[in-house]
């Protein structure tokens, strides 16, 4: 467990020069890019427990080129089972097979923290890397969903410029890594139509949603599930067929897991209402641009909020859809620095660092302990 809390504390010294002294661009760029590769190795030589690992190992063992041919008999979708046979063919070894897909899951967050495409990622990148560790330790155990949610959040470059195009084919791609991210669809619109829509209302109905809906919901999936086209039919079907109590290897209760995520949308959302408001209030950074971002990001993980609290009272691997929904968080929650309290007030921002490190700290020792990850294992 040492390595987990050294990393953590390592992204927590390079977030505190980051926001209270300088780093250069190009000594930004080197920084992550050595982060980068200690989690592909890190991802590489990982041996030990996590999730449903071992369904993967043995994806790997059976994969053939007849599933290529075959796509909906599969066990996994189209792209990932293609990547794997890609790896598979240079070289026999499952440990190749994960260097593979952390070099892709690992280039992508690397572009995507150092490119100029990304609003709010240019000024908090140590920071988006301490929540993203906090999150899913780095993104260091590879899923399916890892893959999709990072392709997700790549895509908001063409989310924030309205280039629905380009939008659409990097989604589609991120379906041909896990079907639930067709959903992801909806995160350009909310995004475009985010200044029409009334966010405090949202969030109540991110509040109510848990209690009022999770049957009705389950009813409106098996209508979807019906006319939908045959792989995302089978990808419903087998998150309807699953037992809601199926926790993938965590250790928290199906109530207990719901209480505290509900909790901590609840919690952001405030946070996030409240930067919003005082952006509104001061105009920060001089023009509308701050703002309008904000909005539209906020009302994408509203959105995430809300799918999550009502796919996660039917299942949990549901619950995965919103996964990239609620990962702009990372986003968005450093904007408390640009509040002007903290501009003006080098004790205040004292302050929301120290407390925003805590909460991270706190979420990330939950998550450790959740997940069951356990030691670091090298294979």
């Amino acid at each position: 467990m040492i390595i987990y809390y050294t990393i953590f504390f390592c992204l927590v010294i390079l977030a505190f020069i980051e926001r209270f002294f300088y780093i250069s661009t190009k000594s930004k760029k080197r920084i992550i890019l050595i982060y980068s590769l200690i989690l592909v190795w890190m991802s590489t030589i990982y041996s030990g427990k996590y999730g449903d690992k071992e369904a993967y190992e043995l994806f790997f063992k059976e994969a053939s080129s007849e599933m290529l041919f075959h796509p909906f008999n599969g066990w996994f979708e189209y792209l990932y089972t293609l990547l794997i046979l890609v790896s598979k063919w240079i070289s026999n070894s499952y440990t190749f097979s994960r260097f593979v897909l952390a070099i892709v899951v690992f280039s992508l967050w690397y572009s995507i923290l150092t490119s100029k495409r990304y609003y709010f990622s240019q000024k908090n990148s140590f920071i988006i890397l301490l929540m993203l560790w906090m999150l899913d330790i780095g993104n260091i155990f590879i899923a399916r969903s890892t893959i999709a949610m990072t392709i997700c959040i790549f895509s908001l470059r063409y989310v924030e410029t309205e280039e629905l195009k380009k939008f659409l084919i990097v989604t589609a791609i991120a379906i041909g890594f896990h079907t639930m991210s067709v959903v992801w669809i909806f995160a350009y619109f909310v995004y475009y139509y985010s200044k029409r829509y009334d966010l405090k209302k949202w969030g109540i109905i991110a509040c109510l949603l848990p209690i009022l809906i999770p049957s009705l919901f389950r009813d409106i999936l098996i209508r979807i599930k019906n006319i939908s086209p045959t792989l995302i039919q089978r990808a419903l079907q087998h998150y309807l067929n699953l037992d809601r109590s199926n926790m993938f290897g965590m250790e928290f209760s199906i109530r207990t897991t719901m209480i505290k995520g509900m909790a901590n949308m609840l919690l952001l959302i405030v946070v996030f209402g409240y930067i919003l408001k005082r952006k509104k209030q001061y105009s920060l950074d001089g023009n509308v641009i701050s703002i309008n971002k904000f909005e539209g990001y906020f009302t994408i993980y509203i959105l995430g909020a809300i799918l999550y609290v009502i796919s996660l009272g039917i299942s949990i691997a549901l619950s995965r859809a919103a996964l990239p929904f609620t990962h702009v968080s990372i986003f968005l929650l450093p904007q408390l620095f640009e509040l002007p309290e903290c501009r003006k007030n080098i004790g205040f921002r004292f302050l929301i660092f120290g407390v925003l490190v805590l909460y991270i700290f706190l979420r990330f020792t939950l998550n450790l302990r959740g997940n069951n990850i356990g030691a670091f294992i090298i294979e």
